[in-house]
């Protein structure tokens, strides 16, 4: 493998296929990366030429992304990541007379309910109100500005605000509070953190940070003003309220494996978190992509119904404008949809490439635990994207691993792919013809799950499993 950093962008080549090197670019993961709070996203995927060494381009292009971090939500409402918090008020005010200074300052509206000034740009002026829910952990913010904003206290430029049209805005800014970000690059199982780039067995990426409360982060930007006002947009103020800590381990074989976890600071409702996110898919060789939900029933969607225990077509027109695959649409209700399987075809309708995103049984991911706390498994919309949710419910913590990866497929209609993991290999096959798959073992191997219709024998060291429709999952240690 090797990695590269270019103008805070890392570049992973790993190999692919006799002729291309698979290239995936993530940003956010070098401290000057990105300001705020912009965290750890995938950027660009494609095919390289073997013969090239620029990193930059990409001759065979699969994916961009602009929205990979995941989010979590708290108190009914997407945070962390991209994500800002809800309850901001941006007004659009030519010739006002506020600047930086006045950022922290406190002003009144004619109900008497108090705001602060957190943004300046231009003719832009935003403000969010004071906390108007029952408790600083339980928060909520006023959505408009009755009447006029008087000043209040500690601004620099004092003019009565009028606000005219009001639009509703999230903090963008000021939710996250980094605390590491770190490149790791591992040769014979020695750990280096690297800021320039490196030649290893595999590597990863360490990202820490904390989710702000909102309410504290209101109070803070105004206790915190210091003497003369701010001289610069403020970072992440006030008391954490999550701790995030993900690890991207990009493996030899361009594999991503993220062990992710998440902890309750303050009593929050905390909600749903996503362990991974989809990547907007490249129509890359002509023929379309078509994507596969295994275990899924068909959906019935205002658009009409969808079977995506098959391959389905993204393209425009009779696609899901947007669904929840929710229990009801489960085949077993004792074993959720765990991945999503993108295929990309040629115009003579041949699998050209596949693309998975998925979870693995492994901690508090383990069917017995989620199960009783999940109650929608994937999220579909029709911009190409799709984003597994890992559980749902009143958590104190979380921890699990997502995977993603880039594949051959082994001929049309049939796919096998393999994800390492704490020691463990876990071996995927998906049928859609009738077919044969086979994959050489390392070690003992078991089977964890599959359809009724697979059959499988071990011989000579060898896994065979066939089947015309349906799924097997082994795991091999």
């Amino acid at each position: 493998m090797q990695v590269s950093i270019h103008n805070h962008i890392v570049n992973f080549r790993t190999p692919f296929s006799k002729d291309f090197d698979l290239i995936q670019k993530y940003r956010g993961a070098c401290e000057a990366s990105l300001p705020y709070n912009n965290t750890v996203d995938i950027v660009e995927t494609g095919l390289m030429q073997k013969d090239k060494w620029d990193f930059w381009h990409i001759d065979i292009p699969f994916s961009i992304s602009t929205d990979e971090a995941p989010a979590l939500t708290v108190n009914n409402e997407h945070i962390g990541a991209n994500h800002g918090q809800p309850g901001g008020i941006l007004l659009y005010l030519p010739g006002h007379d506020k600047t930086l200074a006045d950022i922290g300052s406190l002003w009144k509206d004619t109900e008497g309910t108090v705001f602060t000034l957190f943004y300046v740009f231009g003719p832009s002026v935003a403000f969010v109100s004071e906390n108007i829910g029952p408790s600083e952990t339980d928060y909520h913010f006023k959505d408009h500005i009755a009447g006029q904003l008087l000043h209040f206290k500690d601004a620099v430029h004092t003019d009565t605000v009028v606000p005219g049209k009001e639009v509703g805005v999230k903090w963008i800014e000021p939710v996250n509070r980094h605390t590491k970000r770190q490149i790791v690059a591992y040769t014979n199982g020695l750990p280096k953190v690297i800021t320039q780039g490196a030649i290893c067995d595999y590597a990863e990426i360490h990202e820490e940070y904390d989710v702000v409360n909102p309410a504290s982060m209101v109070r803070a930007l105004h206790e915190n003003r210091p003497a003369g006002g701010y001289t610069s947009i403020p970072q992440a103020m006030g008391d954490a309220m999550l701790r995030c800590r993900y690890i991207y381990r990009i493996e030899g074989d361009g594999t991503t494996v993220i062990d992710f976890s998440y902890e309750k600071l303050q009593d929050v409702r905390f909600q749903v978190a996503m362990g991974a996110m989809f990547q907007e898919k490249i129509n890359t060789f002509g023929g379309g992509i078509y994507r596969c939900i295994p275990k899924t029933l068909p959906l019935d969607t205002s658009e009409g119904t969808f079977d995506f225990s098959r391959p389905l077509s993204t393209a425009p027109g009779p696609f899901p404008k947007e669904k929840f695959v929710s229990a009801e649409y489960w085949k077993n209700p004792a074993s959720p949809p765990d991945r999503i399987l993108d295929i990309f075809r040629d115009a003579e309708g041949h699998d050209r490439m596949s693309f998975v995103c998925g979870y693995l049984p492994v901690y508090d991911g383990v069917p017995k635990k989620r199960i009783p706390q999940l109650d929608v498994a994937v999220h579909v919309v029709r911009t190409r994207k799709a984003y597994p949710f890992f559980m749902r419910g009143d958590l104190s913590a979380m921890h699990g691993i997502a995977y993603k990866k880039y594949f051959m497929p082994e001929r049309d209609n049939a796919f096998m792919y393999t994800i390492p993991a704490e020691g463990k290999t876990y071996i995927y096959m998906d049928f859609f013809t009738n077919a044969t798959l086979t994959a050489p073992l390392e070690g003992n191997v078991r089977l964890y799950e599959k359809s009724e219709d697979i059959t499988y024998e071990v011989k000579d060291g060898i896994l065979s499993a066939s089947g015309k429709k349906g799924y097997a999952v082994f795991i091999c240690e």
